[in-house]
C-alpha cells in the first residue's frame, strides 16, 4: 500500500464517519423540531401566510373577471352610440 492509498482511505473512512455523524445531528434537529412547541408556531404561521395568499389570489381573479365584464359592456355601449354629425 502507498501513502496515496492510505490517504485516501482515510479520507473516505472520515467521510463516512462524518456523514453518519451529520445524519443523526439532522435526525435530532429533527425530532426536537416536531416535538417542540417552536415547531407547532412555525406551522402555525406557515398555514396562515398561505391562507392569507390564496384568499388575495381569488380576489384578484375575482375582480379581473368583473373588470373584463365592464370593460366590455362600456365598448359596446360606446360603439352603439352615435354622434351626430359623425359618420360610423
Amino acid at each position: 500500500m502507498t501513502r496515496g492509498d492510505v490517504a485516501l482511505a482515510a479520507r473516505r473512512h472520515w467521510t463516512t464517519k462524518m456523514t453518519t455523524r451529520a445524519k443523526g445531528q439532522m435526525l435530532d434537529h429533527l425530532r426536537n423540531f416536531l416535538t417542540g412547541d417552536s415547531g407547532v408556531v412555525s406551522v402555525d404561521w406557515i398555514v396562515l401566510a398561505v391562507s392569507v395568499i390564496c384568499l388575495g389570489c381569488l380576489t384578484v381573479g375575482t375582480a379581473r373577471d368583473g373588470t373584463f365584464g365592464l370593460a366590455d359592456s362600456i365598448k359596446t355601449s360606446v360603439e352603439t352610440k352615435s354622434v351626430d354629425g359623425v359618420d360610423p
